[in-house]
This record gives C-alpha cells, structure tokens and sequence, in this order.
C-alpha cells in the first residue's frame, strides 16, 4: 500500500483490523500498527455487518418480495442458487416489519470497541451495509458521544430515511463505493423485490449536517 501510495497522484490510505478476518473483533488499539496509515491518518475498520449477511430492517411486506425476488432470480439464471440462498438467510418476524440478525456486535460491544479505539487517537471506519447495521453504527456514535468527523460509517448500500436522519445527526463522515452499487445495490433490489430501501445512497444523503465524504476503492 504504501508503494501504491507513493506512485499514484490519488490520495491512498488504509485501516487496520482484525487479523482473524472481517468475523472478528479488533483486537484493540493496543495491537495496532503504528504505521503510516496513508493519508487519512490511524483508522481501524470494524465490521458491524457483512455484505452478503447485510443487516437490514424491512417492512413486513418484504417477506412477499424476498420469496418472489428469489423465484425471479432462479428463473433468470437458470439455476435453484438464489432461491436456496434466500431460504438461508435467516429472518426474524416482528409486528409490521422483519429484519436479517446480521449484526456483528451487541450495542455494548460496539460501543466499548469504538471507545478503545477513539481513546487512543484511532479514528474509527465501520462497515454497514444494511440499514439495519447504519442505524446501529449511527445510534452509539452518539451514545459514546463520538465528536463530529471521528468515525465514517462505510457504504450504506441499502438506507431508508430514517436511517439517513440517525446517520445525520451522529456527526460521522459517510463513504460509499459507487462501484458496488452496481455488482451489490442491483442484486439486493432483485432479491427483495420491493423498494423500501435505496441502493442509491446519495439520493439519501443530502439532509443537512451530513458530512458526505466520496471514497475510490479498488475492486481487486
């Protein structure tokens, strides 16, 4: 990464994490590297959902879509994957609204790795894909009373409206790829068959005191 860094004109940084993988907790900022980190400064990536295991809240309706989503997809590709993913994932069934228990950490957890790590002067990137996990991610950034601009919430692919006002008012810088929307934004919407949530986040991301940040990642 550095020599990346040091032969392109683009701004390159990167995060450290846990060494286990994306399922484990970081293992405190007492193990991070020093670095260089490029040009964001010391950061630390933590996961609060997945991409595949997005945590995500939906009208109770979606259950339709998801089935039916599912069926289309199989149709279309000619083959059984999309219908055996979707009787996989896990769902949990509330009054009014379902939702997938992807969320990597307890409120208590989250909130004692976001305190570790701003405590030492480490800024913090999490990883939400679903609406679910931003919402998580947003709600104890103010909890621990994180200051503006300390945290991004990363990618957001699925974001409904009250999601996008909790991430507002959190004061946390918001990154998304635009080259996920695509391969992740397209497949979410034929899997859930409705449109309760965007797979375009900055249609979303325009309410005022939001601190809208573009991130290039490279898909390798």
């Amino acid at each position: 990464m550095a020599a990346l860094r040091a032969a392109s004109p683009l701004r390159v940084s990167w995060a450290t994490g846990a060494p286990d993988g994306i399922l484990s907790r970081p293992p405190g900022p007492e193990n991070a590297p020093e670095g260089p980190y490029g040009d964001a400064g010391r950061e630390v990536k933590v996961f609060a959902d997945g991409a595949d295991r997005c945590a995500v809240t939906l009208p109770l309706r979606a259950l339709f879509g998801l089935l039916g989503g599912a069926m289309s997809e199989s149709r279309r590709l000619g083959g059984l994957g999309p219908l055996r993913e979707s009787v996989r994932r896990k769902t949990i069934v509330r009054p009014w609204q379902m939702h997938t228990p992807y969320l990597r950490y307890t409120d208590t957890d989250l909130a004692d790795v976001m305190t570790a790590y701003t405590d030492a002067d480490i800024r913090l990137r999490i990883h939400a894909f679903g609406n679910r996990a931003g919402a998580q991610a947003a709600r104890i950034i103010r909890r621990v009373g994180l200051p503006a601009g300390a945290a991004t919430i990363d990618h957001l692919v699925l974001l409904d409206a009250a999601t996008a006002e909790l991430v507002a008012a959190s004061g946390a810088s918001v990154s998304y790829q635009p080259g996920f929307l695509q391969p992740y934004g397209q497949g979410r919407r034929g899997h859930l068959g409705h449109r309760s949530s965007s797979d375009v986040p900055s249609l979303r991301l325009h309410i005022p005191g939001l601190c809208k940040r573009m991130r290039l990642t490279w898909l390798v």
